[in-house]
């Protein structure tokens, strides 16, 4: 059959049904029919999207419990802060803000030292006592503060021996 065969025939049952059935009926099918069509793109917008929060989930689910294990390190003393800043900022897909919002809210001069006071705040969030935490706190804050005095004494003999 050719196209025009096709069209007429459809053509001749659109005008045949509205004739049988009246203007309103049929109006109420295509309605029907446009808004089955609609909710059908809604759904599979819907599984769509939540496909990608599923997925967004999982990877921010093992950026959290990688942290927590780093975190758990540094408070045992297995490794020092600055070490665990280091292997904080290595971590994969974190959020795109974050670190934007680490230089609004913690102190330090570099990003390396912002994400190590980051990691003493989250360490002391998990204390059971507001004294553990104190402790805590002192400890690995003395402990920073020594490692950024020696990385700062490591740079200048750098330089002068390298000049």
């Amino acid at each position: 059959m050719s196209k025009s065969v096709v069209c007429a025939l459809v053509f001749g049952l659109g005008a045949a049904s509205l004739a049988m059935l009246g203007r309103e009926p049929v109006a109420d099918i295509c309605g029907n029919l446009r808004e089955c069509k609609y909710w059908q793109q809604v759904y599979a917008d819907a599984n769509k999207h939540s496909a990608v929060l599923q997925e967004v989930y999982l990877r921010s689910n093992v950026r959290l419990t990688a942290k927590d294990r780093i975190t758990k390190h540094m408070i045992d003393g297995r490794i020092s802060v600055s070490e665990a800043g280091r292997q904080f900022a290595r971590l994969p897909d974190s959020s795109p803000c974050f670190m934007a919002r680490i230089r609004q809210l913690e102190p330090g001069k570099t990003d390396h030292e912002r994400l190590c006071w980051h990691l003493i705040d989250y360490a002391c969030l998990v204390c059971k006592s507001e004294t553990e935490a104190e402790e805590l706190r002192c400890r690995l804050t003395q402990e920073l503060e020594a490692s950024l005095r020696e990385d700062v004494g490591g740079l200048s003999l750098d330089r002068v021996v390298a000049q």
